[in-house]
């Protein structure tokens, strides 16, 4: 009788924590199809001025829905072997900004820029 009712206590614990556990990886999975599905809008830059590894962002606008701009004017020199550390409050756009630079957000204005390569509106 112990055995079934450690096998029945087992059960109702286990169970909400695969549910949760499927849940995430179905919400991960969403997301990885969606980075999967990004096109490359990578040109070659005629005149770039960029150093190697250097990345520059010059009155960059990001936004999540292409109308509304979240970050407004960017404007950033990143310069090669550099550690750069976002700091803000909840809610700031340090994550938006980190996108905005790794091409997962539309830019309604301005360019990201890296060496040999020019992301342009």
């Amino acid at each position: 009788m112990v055995n079934l009712f450690v096998y029945l206590n087992f059960g109702c614990l286990i169970l909400p924590m695969i549910t949760l556990m499927w849940s995430q990886i179905k919400t991960n999975l969403e997301r990885l199809g969606g980075l999967l599905k990004i096109e490359n809008d990578f040109k070659e830059s005629k005149s770039d001025g960029v150093k190697v590894g250097e990345i520059q962002v010059q009155n960059a606008n990001f936004s999540w829905d292409s109308k509304n701009d979240i970050l407004q004017n960017v404007n950033m020199s990143i310069q090669p072997g550099s550690l750069i550390c976002v700091v803000g409050a909840v809610g700031s756009g340090k994550t938006t900004l980190v996108n905005g630079l790794l091409s997962l957000l539309s830019r309604t204005h301005g360019s990201v820029r890296h060496f040999r390569l020019s992301l342009s509106t």
